[in-house]
């Protein structure tokens, strides 16, 4: 009967011990989740940076006192351009430098406002920090030449210069018509570029100017103009003289303009 107890007493000991250490480590598990889930990465101070090149930075800041590891994606308009991993010291600020691809620096010449997304992933968890960037540029000087309506068999002159008036020599000069992309050129070295419309038709154009290197220590924005070009139609030798009734006859010139399907 004792032996009986005694074995019974040290199963109920054993068994004691046993669920002691199940609720220890549970416990513990909580508690590592818990301090992971509360773990927090901010990012703070995104900019654009229109220094030699563009580029963008921002702060990413531990608010935690132990050592954080995490990952993280950027996205330019919806865009990834950039994944990344890193780690923080307790309550430790870092500035990263981020170069971006050519496609995004181009889109930022338009001097708009895009969306920068930045997704956080600190212990299976995400945050997410949105902000909105924006490249402040000077702005072309154009002139043209002819002034007003632009006419299918009339060459166009456009003269390039900067805010202080200075000529943009090899400014990149895209030319649309109807939609399509018919020419690419740079201004000369008087800062003009030339095209004839007869070349490419009656329509809707679309002219871009656009230089990516810094002028006079500035950065420029795209500069779009668009304009029709129609045919012209001249009415030659009008009489001077007409009385009521009597025929006149009028001579028209017209641009012949070829039509293409």
């Amino acid at each position: 009967m004792a032996t009986r107890r005694s074995e019974n007493l040290k199963l109920l000991t054993g068994y004691l011990i046993i669920w002691t250490l199940i609720f220890a480590l549970l416990f513990a598990s909580i508690g590592v989740f818990f301090t992971t889930a509360s773990a927090d990465v901010v990012v703070e101070n995104v900019h654009l940076n229109q220094t030699k090149d563009i580029s963008l930075s921002a702060d990413f800041k531990n608010n935690d006192s132990k050592i954080i590891a995490f990952s993280y994606n950027v996205l330019f308009d919806e865009r990834e351009i950039l994944s990344e991993k890193s780690e923080l010291d307790k309550n430790e600020t870092k500035t990263v430098n981020f170069m971006l691809p050519v496609e995004t620096k181009n889109s930022l010449y338009d001097c708009k406002k895009h969306n920068l997304t930045f997704f956080i992933w600190v212990g299976g968890q995400k945050r997410t920090y949105s902000e909105e960037i924006i490249m402040q540029g000077g702005t072309f000087n154009i002139e043209i030449s002819p002034d007003g309506k632009k006419c299918f068999g009339v060459p166009i002159e456009m003269l390039v210069k900067d805010e202080g008036g200075n000529i943009v020599k090899n400014a990149g000069i895209i030319i649309v018509k109807d939609e399509t992309e018919v020419k690419r050129e740079n201004t000369n070295m008087d800062g003009i570029f030339k095209f004839s419309p007869s070349v490419y038709g009656v329509g809707e154009y679309t002219i871009t100017i656009r230089e990516h290197d810094k002028i006079s220590d500035k950065f420029y924005c795209d500069k779009t103009i668009k304009f029709p070009v129609k045919g012209r139609m001249e009415i030659m030798h009008l009489p001077q003289y007409a009385k009521i009734s009597a025929q006149v006859e009028l001579y028209i010139k017209m641009d012949e303009i070829s039509i293409t399907s």
